[in-house]
């Protein structure tokens, strides 16, 4: 198995195995720098995180079904955003992290998630981030980075679509990757981060009509002690 792909098994299997994603790819032992995990069980949310609405006016709450989560909802005006996050609490090295998160969109059309590392949520255009994007105005799942002046994206090759996925995105000094349970999707080394960042969890609408992500599991940890 490489270091950076998933087992070739389901989403819901490795989940059931492990009490941590990490666990399935690390040597037995090895130490692991600033480890963050998350099952999103029980009915409420950590403490650790912070509801925001970036745009309009959303909700967080449990999923109240068997591994159903948390779900984030945004408002019902187009372009509304809302967020989960560590209120700019940044532990993850913009040199050497990784995350795991296992989501999927409630809707098909009209939605978006860009989820994964932050430095500030709340700055719409040039913002440091290094995330996953499921966004309904694209054919495939994206990665997108962004540094101090400028955000890009590059697509995988996994279909969008509202279907339960495991994303695994990484970075060091010269590049960023993104891992799907498909395998490898896409890399980049353009518009890399160069600040510490958060996790963030954001579901957006592009139409009339609130929008819901649903997110059962999220794993960071940095990579470089």
């Amino acid at each position: 198995m490489s270091q950076y792909s998933f087992p070739l098994i389901s989403v819901d299997a490795r989940i059931a195995m492990a009490q941590s994603l990490i666990e399935v790819q690390q040597p037995f032992g090895e130490q692991i720098p600033t480890h963050f995990q998350e099952w999103f069980s029980g009915d409420a949310l950590d403490s650790i995180w912070t509801f925001e609405d970036i745009v309009g006016s959303g909700s967080v709450g449990m999923n109240d079904i068997i591994n159903g989560g948390v779900r984030i909802t945004c408002g019902t005006t187009s372009s509304d955003s809302s967020v989960i996050d560590f209120n700019d609490i940044d532990h993850y090295s913009a040199t050497g992290s990784k995350f795991i998160c296992v989501c999927k969109l409630v809707e098909s059309t009209s939605r978006f998630t860009y989820s994964g590392f932050y430095d500030d949520p709340s700055v719409s255009i040039a913002n440091q981030r290094l995330t996953f994007g499921n966004d309904s105005v694209n054919s495939e799942i994206a990665l997108r980075t962004g540094d101090v002046s400028a955000t890009g994206e590059t697509a995988g090759i996994t279909t969008v679509d509202e279907n339960l996925h495991a994303y695994q995105v990484e970075i060091n000094s010269i590049l960023s990757k993104m891992y799907t349970e498909n395998g490898f999707e896409a890399v980049r080394t353009a518009t890399l981060p160069t600040v510490d960042l958060q996790p963030v969890l954001r579901v957006g609408t592009r139409t009339g009509a609130a929008r819901n992500i649903d997110v059962l599991y999220f794993e960071a940890w940095n990579t470089e002690v």
